[in-house]
C-alpha cells in the first residue's frame, strides 16, 4: 500500500485516525495500492472503535484484486550473421496472472555502423493467449564485398556473351537454341552489373559496411506506463 486519505481526521501510510462519527453517520477512507508483481492480491481493513464495540463482527473487511501485467522475451536470445545479411528474431508477448486486455505497443531502439532495428509497432491485446512477431535487424556488407560480387557479374556476362557468339556460327538447330538461351541471359548480366557499378559508385564514402563486433538491441513493450523490455544480441561476423 502507498497512501490513505480521509476527508475526516488523518492518516500515516497505512492507518487512519477518524476521531468521534456521529451515530448512523459515514466516514470514508481511500487506500492506494501498488501491485509489485502479477497475481492474485488481498487486502483487509479493520476498524478498531474505542470503546470496543459491542458487535465487532462487522468490523473487518477483506477485498481480493487479480493483478495481470505482461512479459517480452526473445528467442533466439543472439544471432550471428555475416554482415549484409539479416538477424531475424522471435518477439513474444505473454500474458501473467491473467488476460492483459491494455494495449501494448512495440519498439526497437540501438544504433550501429550500418545496422538497422524494425519492430512491427502493434497495437497487441493479450486477452489469455501468447502473441509472437518477428524483429529484423539489418546489416550492411562492406563496399569490397559489394565490389567483389559486381566483377563476378561482369565476367559471367562476359562469359555468356562470347559464348553466344561462338555458336552462332554453328548450323546446328541445338546450339542456335543455346545462343537464343544464352545471349538474354549475358545482356540481363551485363545491365546488372551497370546498375550495381552506379550504385556502388553513388556510395562513394559512405561507409565500409557493418564492422565485426557484438551489437546489443533494445525491444519494449509498451503499455501506458508499464514498459517490459528484452535485449537483442547481434554478432557480426
Amino acid at each position: 500500500m502507498t497512501s490513505a486519505t480521509t476527508p475526516q481526521g488523518t492518516c500515516s501510510s497505512s492507518s487512519c485516525t477518524l476521531g468521534a462519527i456521529d451515530v448512523g453517520s459515514q466516514a470514508q477512507i481511500a487506500f492506494t495500492l501498488q501491485a509489485t508483481a502479477a497475481g492474485n492480491v488481498a487486502f483487509s481493513a479493520t476498524a478498531t472503535p474505542t470503546p470496543p464495540d459491542l458487535n465487532p463482527g462487522n468490523n473487518s473487511v477483506t477485498l481480493n484484486e487479480t493483478v495481470t501485467d505482461f512479459t517480452v522475451s526473445s528467442s533466439p536470445p543472439s544471432v550471428s550473421v555475416t554482415a549484409g545479411n539479416p538477424a531475424n528474431f522471435q518477439v513474444t508477448l505473454a500474458p501473467a496472472g491473467g488476460p492483459f486486455n491494455n494495449q501494448i505497443s512495440l519498439a526497437c531502439t540501438g544504433a550501429a555502423e550500418g545496422m538497422n532495428c524494425s519492430a512491427p509497432a502493434g497495437p497487441y491485446i493479450l486477452s489469455g493467449s501468447t502473441v509472437t512477431e518477428t524483429v529484423t535487424i539489418t546489416t550492411t556488407a562492406p563496399q569490397a564485398t559489394q565490389r567483389a560480387a559486381i566483377r563476378l557479374r561482369h565476367i559471367l556476362s562476359v562469359f555468356a556473351l562470347c559464348l553466344g557468339i561462338v555458336l552462332i556460327g554453328s548450323r546446328h538447330r541445338t546450339r542456335m537454341m543455346m545462343v537464343l538461351f544464352i545471349l538474354p541471359i549475358g545482356f540481363l548480366l551485363l545491365n546488372a552489373c551497370g546498375g550495381g557499378s552506379g550504385a556502388g559508385g553513388g556510395g562513394g564514402g559512405g561507409g565500409g559496411g557493418t564492422p565485426p563486433g557484438t551489437y546489443n538491441f533494445t525491444v519494449t513493450a509498451s503499455s501506458g506506463t508499464n514498459q517490459q523490455t528484452a535485449t537483442l544480441t547481434v554478432v557480426v561476423q
